[in-house]
């Protein structure tokens, strides 16, 4: 198991992680070409969904931008189907990594979902 990432908490609006008596955990997600996902977990909270961009994509000139304005684009859409995105951050250890963190959809995913039809 990979160790956990170190987190800009400005990146998460509703989390209070100095806060005495929160308790949080996560559980890795599955992978993909995108990058690798985290899920993580407190008592203060919904669930969110980390997912850590891969190096073959951050290196691309403009990715970043291109994210962080796809992500600034999408602040008011809200569905229940769809997760709901939180931020675009910059992940501090185990090296500057790009990230974007939504907050977890219950359900299964529709790749899973075709794959098996």
């Amino acid at each position: 198991m990979s160790s956990a990432p170190t987190l800009n908490t400005a990146a998460f609006p509703s989390s209070s992680a100095s806060s005495p008596g929160l308790v949080s955990w996560y559980a890795e997600g599955f992978a993909d070409p995108f990058g690798e996902r985290l899920l993580l977990f407190d008592n203060a909270g919904p669930a969110l969904e980390l997912l850590r961009f891969r190096g073959a994509l951050t290196s691309q000139r403009g990715f970043e931008h291109a994210v962080r304005r796809r992500a600034d684009q999408l602040t008011a859409f809200t569905h229940p189907l769809f997760a709901k995105v939180r931020s675009v951050t910059v992940l501090e250890e185990p090296q500057p990594q790009l990230a974007l963190v939504s907050e977890l959809v219950r359900g299964e995913r529709l790749t899973t979902l075709l794959q098996s039809a």
